[in-house]
């Protein structure tokens, strides 16, 4: 594990703009995978579509506060990276599904973790946020 991420520094070439003489350290893979899933939205729409195929438009109501134009992007970025697949059905009106691909649906079990630490913490986060502890903008107060 360790000599893998030391050889990682061979992917310094896909980090954009770095400066030269710059102090970094290689990327490892949990860099490589929050480029992939970065996103404001991206683990909640992986997260809807672990249950199977929705249409656009179900994902659009399930989305509060996202805008067409962002969801079709983040999908465009789960295509593209290969977590999500999509399906265009030649009818009128054009009908799209989504559906999560094989390493999509290999990627469950690493969102079911998120979802059970998060079930475990977030309370206590919370509650420190409500006690100005944390340096959260979004803190309740």
């Amino acid at each position: 594990m360790i000599d893998s991420i030391k050889e990682s520094s061979a992917y310094l070439k896909d980090m954009p703009n770095i400066k030269k003489n710059a102090e970094i350290q290689p990327p490892c893979p949990i860099y490589r995978i929050q480029r992939l899933i970065s996103g404001k939205w991206k683990l909640y729409l992986l997260w809807l579509l672990h249950d199977g195929k929705m249409r656009f438009g179900e994902i659009y109501r399930k989305t509060p506060g996202i805008t067409q134009s962002m969801l079709t992007k983040q999908l465009r970025e789960l295509e593209r990276d290969g977590f999500v697949e999509r399906h265009v059905f030649t009818e009128v009106p054009p009908k799209v599904e989504y559906s999560l691909t094989g390493r999509g649906i290999s990627f469950m079990p690493v969102m079911e973790h998120l979802a059970e630490w998060s079930m475990e913490n977030i309370p206590e986060i919370s509650e420190a946020c409500r006690e100005n502890v944390c340096d959260n903008p979004y803190r309740v107060k």
